[in-house]
């Protein structure tokens, strides 16, 4: 799948979908050309960003969180810690 109907399927931009690739969280395959190309495993990972994003966590957390480095339930108590605190 190409940028341009990974940007309409998932209601993001390019600019967010190549936002993320930068960051790590994303690395989609490149045709002969050298033009991305997003396989349904790229697909899910965005979907999950796009999720972990809504619930407010940072970039840095959600490549912990794909990484395995740490726990859903650890990163949402943490925030959650945050959002009492700021409170």
């Amino acid at each position: 799948m190409k940028i341009n109907e990974v940007e309409q399927v998932l209601g993001i931009t390019k600019a967010n979908i190549r936002f993320y690739e930068k960051e790590g969280l994303l690395s989609p395959g490149r045709t002969e050309k050298g033009y991305r190309e997003y396989s349904e495993t790229d697909i899910d990972r965005l979907k999950e960003i796009i999720i972990y994003r809504k619930l407010g966590i940072p970039v840095q957390q959600i490549a912990d969180l794909l990484d395995g480095a740490v726990s859903l339930q650890d990163v949402l108590d943490s925030n959650i810690k945050a959002l009492n605190e700021e409170i």
